[in-house]
């Protein structure tokens, strides 16, 4: 069993005996966030700045799309925004830029893409809408991206189709138009993909299988008064597929597999920040 926390022990899929300490690296700043495999301690980090969405690859029905909300310390994020307009081709005002969009992070499933999503809708996805018929799922919204350097970008996710997701981004007044298409099946080891909107470049060094992120991101916390702000926290993000129990308050070496394998839970948070 390797232990990644002093205080937090988790068990993740299936028991292994041996235990083992790993350190993983963020890099100065947390300036890379690390993608971790727990068969052959396969480590591989990456800069913060080397993707801006990440797409589920899993298969059908699932169609989650998150932002890279990673930022050095002290440095400064990207915000996604909902735009008030479904009509890719009018121009948009920044100052209509009010709804801000984060990542769940519970679930893969659900990410700042699919926020405004109806949860009483099972074909609502937030960035689309599904087609029982013929399977496609149709870009129905439209947003804005404020790159960490300032840059706006408007991004209407059109479609995923057969596998393939198609994605078109421009400039606010439509200058600037791209067109990118990424296919599931050329990550499904991964379970998700990483897309560079800039140079429409994917990261293809993530170790196939892997199983934790180790990465800096978004994250609600109480502000006091009843209502919730969001800080920017380091903390251990599950891959798709991978279950977690926490043992709390015990001795690692004195935890029990078969005491947690019934609170196993794909929450992709369960070790996370704290």
């Amino acid at each position: 069993m390797k232990k990644f926390l002093p205080v937090v022990f988790c068990l993740l899929v299936s028991p292994v005996f041996s235990q083992e300490f790993v350190q993983v690296s963020y890099g100065m700043s947390y300036a890379q966030h690390a993608f971790y495999r727990i068969s052959d301690d396969g480590t591989v980090n990456i800069g913060n700045n080397a993707w801006d969405m990440a797409f589920t690859t899993t298969g059908s029905g699932v169609a989650g799309i998150h932002l890279n909300e990673t930022a050095v310390v002290f440095g400064t994020e990207a915000v996604l925004y909902l735009a008030q307009t479904s009509d890719f081709n009018e121009t948009i005002d920044p100052a209509s830029l009010t709804e801000r969009l984060l990542n769940d992070e519970q679930s893969w499933e659900y990410g700042a893409f699919n926020n405004p999503r109806d949860p009483g809708d099972p074909n609502d996805y937030g960035w689309g809408v599904l087609d029982p018929g013929t399977g496609v799922i149709t870009g129905n919204r439209v947003f804005v991206l404020k790159f960490k350097s300032g840059t706006l970008r408007k991004i209407l996710i059109e479609s995923l189709d057969q596998g393939v997701y198609t994605v078109k981004h421009a400039d606010l007044d439509g200058g600037g138009e791209v067109t990118l298409t990424l296919d599931q099946a050329n990550f499904a080891g991964q379970g998700l993909a990483f897309l560079n909107l800039a140079n429409g470049a994917t990261l293809n060094n993530v170790p196939a299988g892997w199983d934790l992120l180790f990465i800096r991101y978004s994250s609600p916390f109480d502000d006091g008064s009843g209502g919730q702000i969001n800080i920017m926290t380091s903390g251990v993000l599950c891959a798709p597929g991978v279950e977690v129990a926490e043992a709390r308050g015990v001795v690692p070496q004195e935890a029990n597999w078969e005491e947690y394998e019934d609170s196993l839970s794909t929450a992709i948070d369960v070790i996370g920040s704290d």
